[in-house]
């Protein structure tokens, strides 16, 4: 099946990368050609474990590629995926200008039937916008195309892995006509019990956002459970692996453990929180997590400062990762380069390994920090490391090797990636878990 998607930050490039891997022919539709040139060498402009593998591999196999024009990447195309960028304004409302002026130009542009799918952040409501948008150059809408929504539920730093084996998709407003088209671009991913959901419209475009407002709440949540278990001699991970009995409930609830949410996340959920509010709801919940994020890059100096008896200046810190940011985000909003600023202020020296987030550190701190390919190098003459994302390869680390490159064996982590016993017996001095953030008060030059 030729399937043409229109965006590709986060949501396009993992729904395109994946739907090659299933065997489509997939043409991901970007107007900056710079990115596309580098996507079509395997380098990504945002950091995913296993999708720059992916992305190499469906390009070489000539299962994905990348167009420019809107033209040409959705001739003949079965299944148009728009996954475009939504600004979310101060009143939680999403800004569908792009969506609206896509729409436009891709009315003439459909084959006599196509389904289009609505896979990024639309504010409840915009499918319909879309669909009286394409109805307007005199096609309609039944007989020519359909309209359903789709979201995208992937969850940043396990999004490959989700996308190739969901448990469900869901599907909200689609015709019998397009549930047949769609059951053919879909079924390759429904083994293992997957299977497709239907449910009505505006319940599939609510789904991004409810998505987002759980993993900011279970932020909040797995930090306070790291406190506590860090206060009583507990490992926190094996706290959370067994506190639910669903393995994919265990799985959620360790991802919610990190320096940061997603910023996207945080984006979507404040965006909720603001319709709530203005529909007369109260999110109190929500509100309260979303309070708690700030919080989590003055937590991190905080463990910092105490494995290094309260002196970063002329410390030599290596750091593993980005947290917070993926594609379409705004890198300077995110918690990672806060804690970066931070501990660039307090005098240290930093040394980065932050595998698809270089150019963010560049534009955003220059020549201010050095950065390098190698995980290991970071590590080289450190007086810490401190471990903003879950980069898989970091996890096999030689703990002895790690120990003699160090200058003074000390890791914060507050994914809590490894057994803090046996990180100990290592001889390394382990601080793993974000912990409280009742504990921490916030420094204003880290916000």
């Amino acid at each position: 099946m030729k399937v043409a998607i229109v965006g590709t930050g986060f949501t396009g490039l993992v729904t395109g990368a994946t739907l090659a891997e299933m065997g489509h022919a997939v043409t991901c539709i970007d107007t900056d050609r710079g990115m596309l040139a580098r996507l079509r060498e395997g380098i990504l402009p945002f950091q995913e474990p296993g999708l720059a593998a992916l992305v190499r591999r469906n390009s070489q196999e000539l299962r994905l590629d990348f167009n420019s024009s809107l033209g040409d990447g959705v001739r003949g195309a079965e299944v148009v995926i728009l996954a475009l960028p939504s600004p979310i304004g101060a009143d939680g409302v999403t800004d569908m200008s792009e969506w609206a002026t896509v729409g436009g130009r891709l009315a003439s542009l459909l084959r006599p039937y196509t389904v289009v799918i609505v896979a990024g952040t639309v504010r409840p409501g915009g499918t319909q916008l879309l669909r009286t948008i394409l109805e307007e150059d005199g096609r309609r809408v039944g007989r020519d195309f359909d309209v359903v929504a789709v979201p995208s539920l992937f969850t940043h730093g396990a999004a490959v892995a989700e996308a190739l084996s969901p448990r469900r998709i869901v599907v909200g407003g689609a015709t019998e006509h397009a549930m047949r088209v769609l059951r053919r671009c879909y079924t390759p991913f429904l083994r293992d019990g997957a299977h497709l959901v239907t449910v009505d419209e505006r319940s599939a475009e609510t789904l991004r956002y409810a998505a987002a407002a759980l993993r900011v709440a279970l932020f909040g949540v797995t930090r306070e459970i790291a406190g506590f278990c860090e206060e009583g001699g507990a490992e926190v991970a094996e706290v959370l692996a067994h506190m639910v009995g669903d393995e994919g409930g265990a799985r959620l609830l360790r991802r919610s453990l990190g320096a940061a949410p997603a910023t996207r996340d945080i984006r979507e959920a404040r965006a909720m929180v603001e319709l709530a509010n203005n529909w007369g709801c109260a999110p109190w919940t929500l509100e309260a997590a979303l309070e708690q994020v700030p919080h989590t890059a003055e937590g991190v100096i905080q463990r910092l400062r105490a494995a290094l008896d309260d002196e970063l200046d002329g410390k030599r810190v290596g750091v593993w990762g980005m947290a917070g940011v993926s594609a379409g985000d705004d890198p300077d909003a995110a918690v990672g380069l806060r804690i970066l600023r931070s501990l660039l202020g307090a005098g240290a020296h930093l040394v980065i390994h932050a595998p698809g987030s270089e150019d963010d550190v560049r534009a955003s701190l220059g020549g201010l920090v050095d950065l390098t390919d190698a995980p290991l190098a970071a590590l080289a003459s450190a007086h810490a490391l401190v471990v903003l994302s879950d980069i898989p390869s970091m996890r096999a680390i030689d703990l002895s090797r790690a120990r003699r490159l160090m200058t003074r064996p000390v890791i914060v982590d507050p994914l809590a990636l490894w057994n803090a016993q046996e990180m100990r017996n290592a001889g390394i001095a382990y601080n793993g878990g974000a912990g409280a953030p009742a504990q921490v008060a916030v420094a204003e030059h880290a916000l």
